[in-house]
């Protein structure tokens, strides 16, 4: 969580001069030792009376984290706060962190009595990535004022959010066998996933929505065309509906082999290559068809084409072994 202020006040630190505040670790323990063995303190009004709340006194005493959306990463906390101050907590704001940074803040008006407790879902949701991360909410600014007590404002939360991404091919892969089958990364709650795949952005020409049932591996009946983009969306569903807002993912296809170049002839001197598509001559230079000749480098020389078929003459023979 970052380097945190020092607990000056907290009673097991025997530093400062005013202990009045615990850990939440140690409160726990606490109540639940006085639950068990000294229930009847509870009940004691002079003790309870004996340290005077402050005026201005807020803190966030439990956090809900619902499952973040399946493709989207959002969620919607759900908080509870209480006023532990002495004056009515008529407004405060509500901090939101991941990973100790500040995304969100929402102001907080209303009416909360002292000891009073107020159970509130943020208006906007926050959203993770993939992982595991931590959420921190707390109150600020009660009544507008400055807090009494900071170290009882924050609760905290783990949260892990898996998508429904391609495991295999890797999003931006390239030289992927047209055989290959598509593997994916499970979902949590999903009971089944549905397929869109195709050679266009949002294209459906090859998978049109395509229920694969709750596996997390689908092998296409055909192979995929080769030296292609292929464009493939995951949807994961349960009984509530399809997941909303899941993101295109692409790789490209392996060249075909019956198509790559084909060498021709080769002498110390000259070498044809046959590409088996036509070929302007404009292109066939150095830049775009380079030879390589020998530990130097590009091989000067000249170019010729006859449709499909460039013709390299060399400028220099070319060594053994070359």
């Amino acid at each position: 969580m970052g380097d945190q202020p020092d607990m000056l006040a907290n009673y097991l630190d025997y530093t400062g001069s005013c202990w009045d505040s615990y850990t939440q670790g140690q409160k726990v323990r606490m109540r639940s030792s006085i639950d068990a063995y000294r229930e009847e303190i509870k009940n004691n009004i002079a003790a309870c009376n004996a340290q005077p709340a402050p005026g201005n006194d807020a803190g966030v005493t439990s956090i809900i984290l619902p499952p973040p959306g399946p493709c989207s990463g959002a969620f919607t906390p759900q908080v509870t706060f209480k006023n532990y101050g002495s004056s009515t907590l008529t407004s405060a704001n509500i901090i939101a962190r991941i990973d100790d940074v500040v995304v969100y803040t929402e102001p907080w008006t209303g009416g909360l009595a002292p000891n009073g407790s107020a159970t509130i879902t943020l208006a906007n949701p926050l959203t993770v990535s993939v992982g595991s991360h931590i959420v921190a909410i707390s109150t600020q600014s009660p009544n507008s004022g400055s807090d009494a007590n900071i170290y009882n404002d924050a609760d905290y939360r783990s949260i892990a959010y898996t998508a429904a991404h391609l495991i295999n091919p890797l999003n931006g892969a390239t030289n992927i066998p047209v055989t290959s089958a598509l593997t994916w990364a499970a979902t949590a709650g999903a009971t089944g996933y549905k397929l869109k795949g195709g050679t266009t952005p949002g294209g459906t020409d090859i998978l049109n929505n395509f229920d694969v049932g709750n596996v997390t591996v689908y092998n296409p009946p055909g192979n995929f065309p080769y030296n292609t983009t292929i464009y493939v969306k995951i949807t994961p569903y349960n009984a509530n509906g399809d997941a909303m807002g899941c993101p295109e993912e692409s790789f490209v296809t392996e060249m075909d082999p019956a198509v790559l170049p084909t060498l021709v002839s080769l002498t110390s001197t000259t070498i044809r290559i046959k590409y088996h598509n036509p070929i302007a001559p404009a292109t066939a230079t150095a830049a775009n068809l380079p030879i390589w000749g020998d530990e130097t480098g590009l091989r000067a020389g000249t170019y010729t084409v006859s449709l499909d078929t460039v013709t390299f003459v060399a400028t220099t023979l070319f060594g053994s072994g070359n």
